[in-house]
């Protein structure tokens, strides 16, 4: 009798954004970095992630490396329990990027990110986690990054 082959069952892949920090706080207005952690684990290599292909929210990757930076936890708690002792890939997005891309600066107060990518056999998987928007908008920073100029909105430019 032969043997049937099965595939594996992709194991669950956890995401961490700004990890250590809990709540997952961003400044609508931030222009900095936002870190990001995708969790290794017992049954998760991350070196088997092809870091080319990762996106969150569409935003490429700017930089990324390998190390522990944090664990799992069990049942919607942020992810602070600290090293684990699996490697996790560490990634760096543009966060005006990430925000622009998600268009919910203005209305929403925690919003769900996703991060998208494929493993180097080709396999597919995305991975997700919330963050908590601080700050209003400033309203001349977005017009400029919407190419509309200087100027308070309705006002008269010289």
């Amino acid at each position: 009798m032969a043997a049937l082959g099965f595939e594996q069952p992709m194991p669950d892949i956890l995401l961490d954004i700004k990890p250590g920090s809990c709540p997952n706080s961003v400044g609508v207005n931030s222009r900095g970095v936002l870190p990001v952690a995708l969790l290794g684990s017992a049954d998760f290599d991350v070196r088997d992630v092809d870091p080319d292909t990762l996106a969150l929210e569409g935003a490429p990757v700017l930089r990324y490396r390998y190390n522990d930076v944090a664990a799992p936890c069990d049942g919607g708690c942020c992810m602070s329990d600290g090293h684990d002792g699996y490697d996790d890939l560490n990634l760096k997005f543009d966060t005006p990027s990430v925000l622009e891309a998600i268009e919910a600066a203005d209305s929403a107060y925690e919003v769900e990110l996703t991060l998208t990518g494929e493993l180097y056999d080709g396999t597919m998987f995305e991975a997700s986690d919330t963050i908590v928007l601080r700050g209003k908008p400033n309203w001349r920073w977005s017009r400029e990054r919407a190419g509309e100029g200087r100027g308070k909105p309705g006002g008269r430019r010289n």
